[in-house]
């Protein structure tokens, strides 16, 4: 295996102006419909009008390009006036997710150094501190001028205020591995990202997107690449299946995004006779997803599914597992174990033992595309571990075969050393979600005075579902190497997951750890 190289800095492919891509997608849309949110249409003309006083308000309190705008306001089209709005005076977005708690947004706030918090009163979130309140005409937004705040982001190598290497986005990481970090990507990384989502996610011209997952995260990258394709945005808060088809049905939804929760979940409502619906993509990632499950979706739903695997670091699209694989995976079902293969736009490769990144092999997948992340915001030290010789170091541990498909076996921080041996959890995940009857897996290690750490397993049962221990010890030892097997194996209603829609794999962690050392006391 040759080594590779990648491209340094911040290569890119297309530099035009983030704010020209939105603003004539506006002008282009006219009177077509480009948000549904809440039982109201908005139109493209109408959100231009909507992005407008946004973006007076953020001028009449001060906001200017560099300064930092926490945006807490949960799908609606308040959130995508502001995002344009934003792009337009040139500050930097800081989206959160709704169900943080305000704890994590205060520390948010601080550690970006915002300027400003644009807020829902519905949402109840209160400052506890002296603030100037602006509203917004036209929208339920209410616009908080933060005091003692840096009036400018220290830009440093990035580009000077509305270049395209100036700052557009500082995305914020879970913080379920330690505090918080802020990711920093600048305009022309967002404009590009936003082909590449547009591209890889088959959002075509027209398109009519569902979109319940956040749009802090990834499905506000979709909503933009949807309005600069001219499409429809539907907006909804939790997903509930029943809703879900009735409305895809009645509004002929063409597009969604899902976690592999929300994909079971699907499964489970729908009926024998397949909707009569227009759906003909259902983007998935953020989380491992069963091989059995996995191809029951292509059996009832069709070709139509599309697997992401990206990072904060790296929107969304660094593998595509795509339409065309899913199809041929029902007759090589070992397609479904992968993470498919590296988007057009991102060069993927494994970084060996030896420090050298390679096109082939085992070891730390890295990643190098023109939507890669600036740096961490404030952490230098960080950023230089994270992006070293042009490329991104994931800290996921996998593979990538001759035939270019990208195996994901763990993130380096949850793999298991057990009696000297790793274990990767994905591994023993992937061999429990096929057992009949359960539903979800999780696979944490816990402390062991033999092992060191022991192989600990939760499994979630399908409702109506039994499943007996013998028969996930019988199955575990079929199909997996002795160290790999769980040591001890425990059924739970549910998995705690993250508010990114993950398993929180250091809560269940931490509150078995508190349990042993309970019980040992």
């Amino acid at each position: 295996m040759q080594p590779i190289t990648a491209t340094s800095g911040l290569p890119q492919l297309w530099e035009a102006d983030l704010g020209v891509l939105v603003d004539r997608a506006l002008i282009r849309g006219g009177d077509d419909p480009a948000v549904v949110a809440g039982g109201s249409t908005t139109t493209y003309r109408e959100l231009n009008r909507l992005a407008e006083a946004v973006e007076d308000a953020l001028r009449g309190a001060g906001i200017c390009a560099g300064d930092r705008v926490v945006l807490h306001l949960g799908n609606t089209v308040d959130y995508l006036a502001a995002d344009i709005a934003l792009i337009r005076t040139g500050a930097v977005k800081v989206p959160v997710n709704q169900m943080l708690t305000e704890a994590d947004i205060r520390e948010i706030i601080q550690i970006s150094g915002a300027s400003a918090l644009a807020v829902l009163p519905s949402i109840g979130f209160d400052l506890h501190t002296p603030s100037e309140v602006s509203q917004v005409p036209g929208l339920e937004l209410h616009l908080h001028r933060l005091p003692g705040a840096p009036a400018q982001f220290p830009f440093g190598e990035l580009g000077e205020p509305g270049s395209p290497t100036s700052p557009a986005v500082m995305y914020f990481t879970g913080g379920t591995t330690g505090k918080p970090k802020g990711v920093v990507h600048p305009r022309c990384s967002v404009a590009t990202n936003l082909l590449a989502n547009a591209l890889e996610g088959e959002i075509g011209a027209g398109e009519q997107l569902y979109l319940c997952t956040p749009l802090s995260h990834s499905a506000g990258l979709f909503a933009a690449a949807a309005l600069i394709r001219g499409g429809t945005v539907h907006l909804e808060t939790g997903f509930h299946p029943e809703r879900f088809v009735q409305y895809a049905e009645r509004h002929q939804i063409t597009w969604t995004f899902m976690v592999p929760t929300t994909l079971y979940r699907l499964l489970d409502h729908l009926p024998a006779q397949p909707p009569r619906w227009s759906l003909c993509t259902i983007v998935y990632g953020a989380a491992p997803i069963g091989a059995a499950r996995l191809r029951e979706a292509i059996e009832r739903l069709g070709p139509i599914l599309i697997q992401l695997f990206g990072q904060t670091e790296c929107p969304n699209w660094a593998t595509a597992l795509t339409k065309a694989h899913h199809k041929r995976a029902l007759d090589e079902p070992a397609l479904l174990e992968s993470a498919g293969r590296p988007s057009l736009l991102c060069q993927v490769g494994v970084r060996g033992d030896d420090g050298v990144v390679r096109g082939s092999g085992t070891g730390e997948i890295c990643l190098a595309a023109p939507y890669v992340m600036a740096g961490y915001y404030g952490d230098p030290a960080k950023t230089e571990e994270t992006l070293s010789d042009g490329w991104l170091n994931t800290g996921d541990i996998g593979s990538i075969g001759a035939d270019g498909f990208v195996h994901l076996r763990d993130r380096r921080a949850d793999m298991i050393i057990s009696g000297g041996m790793n274990v990767y959890t994905i591994e023993v995940e992937t061999a429990l979600f096929a057992i009949p009857g359960v539903q979800s897996a999780s696979v944490i290690g816990l402390p062991d005075a033999q092992w060191g750490e022991a192989v600990h397993a939760l499994i979630v049962v399908e409702p109506g579902a039994t499943v007996d221990e013998v028969i996930l010890r019988a199955y575990c030892a079929e199909h997996l190497a002795a160290y790999k097997r769980p040591k001890s194996i425990e059924v739970v209603s549910s998995l705690p997951l993250t508010p990114f829609g993950k398993v929180d794999k250091v809560r269940l962690r931490s509150e078995r750890v508190v349990a042993q050392n309970i019980v040992s006391e």
